[in-house]
């Protein structure tokens, strides 16, 4: 739902990630939601977890407490992308939250 997405079509791609993990797929689903401070953050981590998705993951994770507020506001397991030198430095402190996979 992030950076692939144009802006015009967030909704709509949103909607349709939903739907699929909805379709009772073999393997494990994860849904990538738009950053934190984004427009669309909280709608996606809404929808996220209302949806059958295993996983939320959220990009550019630069601290052991965003990744531990997400991973209680979506009620799933989180994939934390670690994308930046912030988040590298902070990357031990962000693996051993609780919830994060």
């Amino acid at each position: 739902l992030e950076d692939a997405v144009r802006p015009a079509d967030k909704e709509a791609a949103r909607d349709a990630a939903v739907a699929a993990a909805g379709e009772g797929m073999a393997c494990r689903v994860a849904i990538r939601v738009n950053g934190v401070g984004t427009a669309e953050h909280e709608a996606d981590v809404a929808a996220v977890a209302a949806s059958r998705a295993n996983f939320v993951v959220l990009p550019k994770v630069e601290a052991a407490a965003v990744a531990a507020e997400l991973a209680v506001r979506a009620g799933k397991p989180l994939l934390a992308m670690i994308e930046t030198p912030r988040g590298v430095l902070s990357a031990a402190e962000i693996a051993a939250v609780d919830g994060v996979a």
